[in-house]
């Protein structure tokens, strides 16, 4: 443990920590940090500008909404993925309010899409739903037909199953020796 001299109020402090941040430590606290002449908003005083709370306010508040939407650099228009384009349409149309099929209005409610083309120029090409009425709304017949092309109706070819049959007999065979 060091004993140290206060280089602002001139007290003397115990530490363990002779640095801070790999500068030695000069004062007992913070606000005797904060206080002391170092202090560049205390030293420099109205000359350093970007340091004074109300030109920050209005600095910030003139660079509210100056990268939001088409003029943000990484703006990719329609071509977006699902998550980002919900997000969008969270932010800018609000989160739905009422399924407009069966007409409930409290707990989770979903942006659907009408007519699969996920554009956010059209308003009216999205509908809000509960959740059960947007599986009912989704789950048509063309959806099931392609869930069964990809998944259900999958026949292994031939080729195939010998050879999976085959690395598991092998696998076997050498537990067992």
């Amino acid at each position: 443990m060091a004993i140290l001299i206060c280089k602002n109020c001139g007290k003397e402090f115990k530490t363990y920590r002779l640095t801070d941040h790999g500068r030695k430590r000069k004062f007992c606290t913070w606000d005797c940090a904060m206080k002391a002449k170092w202090n560049t908003t205390d030293k420099m005083g109205d000359k350093n500008i970007s340091k004074r709370l109300d030109v920050r306010k209005k600095m910030s508040k003139a660079r509210l909404g100056r990268f939001k939407n088409k003029n943000n650099y990484k703006w990719k228009g329609d071509s977006v993925g699902y998550y980002a384009l919900h997000t969008w349409i969270n932010n800018n149309w609000g989160k739905p309010t009422k399924c407009e099929f069966c007409g409930k209005t409290s707990g989770r409610l979903h942006w659907a899409n009408k007519d699969g083309k996920y554009l956010r120029s059209k308003r009216d090409s999205w509908i809000q739903l509960c959740p059960s009425c947007h599986v009912k709304f989704d789950f048509t017949e063309k959806w099931r037909e392609n869930l069964r092309k990809s998944h259900l109706g999958y026949v292994m070819p031939k080729e195939q199953k010998t050879k999976i049959s085959k690395s598991i007999k092998k696998h076997y065979r050498d537990k067992r020796k």
